[in-house]
């Protein structure tokens, strides 16, 4: 029995319908505000945070040799005020196993200070460093670390930590 043509434009609309009704909701994730695509945090190496007029950007804790349970933050410090500002201390929060110390020609006082207006390496290319030791993490593994600066305040990011390869080769504990 052959069919209408209202029976296949029928069949048609339903499957076009259907079709349409099973793309849409799974098609949103990239839509809106507050879709997952905007919202996402930092999914590996490299964090970075504001805090006021301060910028931490790549913030990577790299691993010491094998072994060591040491490790060094490599990052760059920007200082976008009109204010100088300083890195007085930092520390690891979770886990809480490991000690910092910031050392380097140029750390005064175990502090780094962050003049107005200027960008500041921090272990990588630099004689500033903030070493880690007593460290219980395997590469990749994530750590949160607290930064205290002089006048800014406190900071707390989550921080991967790297092996010394590739890009992060020559880069130790002082």
């Amino acid at each position: 029995m052959p069919r209408t043509i209202s029976e296949v434009s029928r069949r048609t609309a339903v499957a076009l319908a259907v079709t349409v009704l099973a793309v849409v909701p799974v098609s949103g994730c990239g839509i809106g505000f507050q879709a997952a695509t905007t919202t996402q945090q930092a999914s590996g190496n490299g964090a970075n945070a504001d805090l006021g007029a301060l910028r931490v950007r790549g913030l990577t804790l790299v691993d010491g040799p094998q072994g060591s349970k040491t490790g060094t933050l490599v990052m760059t410090l920007v200082n976008t005020g009109d204010v100088p500002d300083a890195l007085t201390g930092v520390r690891m929060v979770s886990p809480a196993n490991g000690k910092a110390v910031i050392v380097g020609a140029s750390a005064t006082g175990g502090t780094i200070t962050l003049p107005r207006l200027s960008r500041t390496q921090v272990g990588y290319d630099s004689s500033l460093h903030v070493d880690l030791s007593d460290l219980g993490l395997t590469p990749t593994q994530f750590t949160e670390i607290e930064l205290q600066f002089q006048i800014s305040g406190r900071i707390t990011i989550p921080v991967m930590s790297v092996l010394p390869t590739g890009i992060y080769a020559g880069i130790a504990p002082l």
